[in-house]
């Protein structure tokens, strides 16, 4: 017997915070959120010389905004495994 599989919808959805979810940013904010991510990171020296508390704290938001801004079509999650892998080490 085959499965049924029910295709998703076009537009993808992001992240939810409160109780209410936001589309991934559009191509035409990219490169202005990915330079206000990374010198958001700068300014907290990339999150160097933190307790692993405080470190995972101060990634959280980071995190979230980076899954936001979703600047490719496919890997996104590929992408921001290395890119966090690269932080937490430099770290």
């Amino acid at each position: 017997m085959g499965r049924e599989v029910q295709a998703s919808p076009a537009l993808k959805t992001g992240f939810c915070q409160q109780s209410r979810c936001d589309r991934f940013h559009t191509p035409s904010r990219l490169r202005q959120e990915l330079q206000k991510l990374f010198d958001q990171l700068a300014a907290q020296d990339t999150l160097k010389n933190l307790s692993q508390t405080l470190f995972v704290e101060r990634l959280t938001p980071h995190f979230i905004a980076l899954n936001h801004i979703h600047p490719f079509h496919e890997g996104n999650g590929r992408a921001q495994t290395l890119f966090w892998r690269k932080i937490a080490r430099g770290a």
